[in-house]
């Protein structure tokens, strides 16, 4: 069982797997197809300065996030937590 979780860039490890549909800088018009029905994999997480955290993905790109913005990641289920959206 897995649950989206609310993730701040600069916590995202490598691994882990990203809902980036409509995520204001990964995909800001809202028209990337993948996004749609795929999670992309962090394959690379580097800091690239105190303002920026570059993140790879797999079988797309790199993308620079301001280290405080947050991600809905897919994490397995653990416990109930305070982080989940949907809850």
């Amino acid at each position: 069982m897995t649950n989206l979780v609310l993730v701040a860039s600069s916590d995202l490890q490598v691994g882990d797997f990203v809902d980036l549909e409509g995520d204001l800088y990964a995909d800001p018009r809202h028209n990337h197809p993948a996004f749609d029905c795929l999670y992309m994999e962090v394959v690379e997480v580097e800091r690239e300065s105190d303002a920026c955290v570059a993140i790879g993905f797999e079988g797309f790109d790199i993308v620079g996030f301001p280290p405080d913005h947050v991600l809905k990641v897919l994490r397995p289920a653990t416990s109930a937590s305070s982080n989940d959206p949907t809850s």
